[in-house]
């Protein structure tokens, strides 16, 4: 189900679907939560697989591995262990891996392995950068396994626009996206009327 930008920017003018789609009035499965009169949500787990993989496939892109995994970032040896296993089994089909990764319970953020480039980003909208132990595993496991065909990984976080509400679950999605398509995303206000769309649709 592909939604326009242009019909985006007229729904969210729209004071009737603007309500609708941004929580008093939606009934989007429990995805969402809605607080005061603004832009502020919190995706679930199960959310965030699925809203990326519909928001993937609204722009035709294909081939590509998406990883959530079922726990918390804490910044423990056996997560750090666990998550560069996950990527790296993930990497064997699928030339591109996106992790959506849950810090601590509070924030959202996102990693994508391109194994053909052999580099690791990392998405933070709230600036933050890539915790110390996650950025040490991901970056010596993840450079043996691509060291067995020849190359040594780079990773790189990305500067990204700084988020304006309490959206990081909307920024990783719509992040992802303008990572895989040189900058070309929807504003964060736009996201969530696209993002409430392509569930209702789903």
């Amino acid at each position: 189900y592909f939604v326009d930008a242009v019909i985006v920017k007229e729904l969210i003018n729209d004071p009737t679907e603007r309500e609708r789609l941004l929580g008093k009035n939606f009934d989007g499965k429990g995805l969402y939560e809605y607080e005061q009169e603004d832009y502020w949500y919190q995706y679930s787990k199960e959310s965030m697989e699925q809203l990326l993989k519909l928001r993937l496939d609204s722009i035709g892109i294909e081939k590509i591995k998406v990883v959530n995994p079922n726990y918390v970032w804490d910044d423990s040896v056996a997560n750090a262990e666990k998550l560069s296993n996950e990527i790296i089994t993930a990497s064997i089909d699928h030339d591109k891996v996106l992790v959506t990764l849950n810090l601590y319970g509070k924030h959202w953020v996102g990693i994508a392995l391109d194994k053909s480039k052999a580099e690791i980003s990392y998405m933070d909208s709230e600036q933050n950068k890539i915790p110390t132990l996650l950025k040490k595993q991901l970056a010596e496991r993840l450079s043996t396994f691509l060291m067995l065909h020849g190359v040594s990984v780079n990773l790189r976080e990305i500067e990204l626009e700084l988020q304006k509400y309490n959206n990081c679950g909307p920024e990783v999605i719509e992040n992802f996206i303008f990572y895989l398509t040189d900058g070309n995303r929807l504003s964060q206000e736009e996201a969530i009327v696209l993002h409430s769309l392509l569930l209702e649709n789903s």
